[in-house]
């Protein structure tokens, strides 16, 4: 059994609900739009968390980025770059993958709770990227549901889960 094939596979099925067995046909640069915005978006408050790092980090080696990707990564973790260089990376990208952008930032973002600075750099990645305001906004009430679900499941689950 392939491990990483594994984890990959539990990744999108558990964050998306998508079956996926190769993502071969996607190439490391094709993700490159998708860490630059959320490295862009998770900045905005001038508090790029632990969580939020991890997030992205868990989230790329969980989808079977290459090492060459996850060193690049950390490099990116330290650089500034505009919306403009966000644009030009995601330029071959279509719709979908430029929702699922917006999607997988406001999901990075909210890590450490979504700020409103961080809120308003996604509207204007999503602005770049051709997304419409209203799809923020439609993400926005997503993450609002699924933060009260979540504290809803652990209620139910008992606070002492993780204290053993």
């Amino acid at each position: 059994m392939n491990l990483k094939h594994a984890l990959t596979r539990f990744y999108y099925k558990s964050h998306y609900n998508i079956n996926v067995e190769n993502l071969s046909s996607r190439s490391d640069g094709d993700f490159m739009p998708w860490a630059m915005a959320a490295v862009y978006a998770a900045k905005a408050d001038n508090h790029f968390s632990h969580a939020e790092k991890d997030h992205i980090r868990g989230g790329f080696l969980a989808s079977g980025r290459s090492e060459a990707f996850l060193a690049k990564l950390e490099e990116l973790f330290d650089q500034d770059f505009s919306l403009d260089d966000i644009k030009a990376s995601a330029a071959k990208l279509s719709e979908s993958d430029r929702r699922g952008i917006i999607a997988s930032t406001f999901d990075i973002c909210s890590s450490d709770d979504l700020s409103k600075q961080e809120e308003q750099h996604l509207i204007k990645v999503a602005g770049v990227l051709g997304v419409s305001e209203e799809v923020v906004h439609q993400f926005k009430d997503i993450y609002v549901r699924k933060r009260q679900l979540q504290k809803d499941r652990m209620a139910i689950i008992g606070s002492d889960w993780f204290k053993k």
